[in-house]
């Protein structure tokens, strides 16, 4: 098999993806258990760790994958990684939608990567397919109430993730990129050099991109 990323930006590139990859790869496939293939898969929010978990359920054979961001360079960097379709939410109708691009069956699989589940969870809810899972991988200040009788009815199953220490998650990740199986250099929005390293904090400070990178050797 041809090995990917044989060209040193490449490499650099897919190394500084490994990380967040790692951590959508320990919330679906380590904590959750993952999906069926041909499974619809709508994922919350496209940074770094959204756009690996988009990749990642395209690789893991989801017969759609739909993703919802508001910001537009991050919808761009969605559809590079592999969504089927993106919406930006504050736009539409989340639940609505969900039913309209899965023929109404509902998500099988939702990862909210946003770090806003306060926000995002009655619109997750209402967009569950019977015996569906969601993954909470996205962390921000606030905490969600969930309605628990309604996942219950679907018999659905709510899972929580943080980091990436499953010990088989990175080794996977590289695995699976060195095989040209996903192509996490697509979502690389910066690379600066070590001089840069403050101006490259700032690009990341804004969450508007993909994943910014800062290279010794440059």
């Amino acid at each position: 098999m041809k090995k990917a990323y044989t060209d040193e930006d490449q490499l650099w590139a897919a190394a500084a993806t490994i990380e967040p990859t790692g951590v959508s790869y320990k919330g679906i496939y380590g904590n959750a258990g993952g999906f069926d293939p041909g499974a619809h898969v709508v994922v919350y929010g496209g940074g770094p760790i959204g756009l690996g978990a988009i990749t990642l359920a395209r690789a893991g054979g989801a017969a759609t994958v739909t993703c919802f961001e508001v910001l537009k360079e991050r919808q761009e960097l969605a559809k590079k990684a592999g969504a089927d379709y993106v919406f930006n939410p504050k736009e539409v109708d989340i639940s609505q939608k969900v039913k309209e691009v899965t023929g109404g069956a509902g998500a099988d699989f939702q990862v909210e990567a946003a770090g806003i589940p306060h926000i995002l969870i009655d619109d997750m809810v209402k967009s569950i397919a019977v015996g569906s899972k969601i993954v909470l991988v996205g962390m921000g200040p606030y905490f969600p109430k969930v309605d628990y009788t309604e996942l219950q009815l679907k018999s659905v199953n709510l899972f929580t993730s943080i980091g990436h220490d499953s010990k088989s998650t990175f080794r996977n990740v590289i695995r699976l990129m060195a095989n040209n199986r996903i192509d996490t250099t697509k979502y690389i929005t910066g690379d600066y050099s070590i001089d840069q390293a403050v101006e490259a904090l700032e690009k990341a400070a804004e969450r508007n991109g993909g994943k910014v990178i800062i290279r010794p050797d440059r």
